[in-house]
């Protein structure tokens, strides 16, 4: 194998654990987050599994499509979007609560 190759490989395993451990952070982070904002077990659950579901789908997108865009461009829009995301918790950025409408629709069906 060329030292190029070793490299790069170094580069994929090195990127692929600091996605790892920002998932791990992330979640433990995130279920306390939500959990103190009045969602139950379940629902927080629900929403760590949601975010499993789209970590495993993004990269199955990846590894489908990632030749063809370039494994570094793929690589840095999907680090691009995790920073967003992650700038959005991190300041405490306002999003719509669509949980709040589905409650509300419970109580009314109720």
């Amino acid at each position: 194998m060329s030292a190029a190759h070793d490299r790069t490989v170094g580069v994929l395993l090195t990127s692929q654990a600091f996605r790892g451990l920002g998932y791990g952070v992330a979640a433990v982070q995130l279920g306390a987050l939500i959990g103190s904002d009045g969602l139950s077990a379940t629902e927080v659950g629900l929403v760590l599994a949601a975010i499993l579901a789209g970590s495993f789908l993004t990269s199955l997108a990846l590894a489908r499509w990632g030749d063809r865009l370039g494994r570094r461009r793929a690589y840095a829009g999907l680090y691009a979007a995790l920073l967003l995301c992650g700038l959005v918790i991190a300041t405490g950025l306002e999003l719509p609560r669509f949980d709040r409408h589905i409650r509300a629709c419970d109580y009314a069906a109720a």
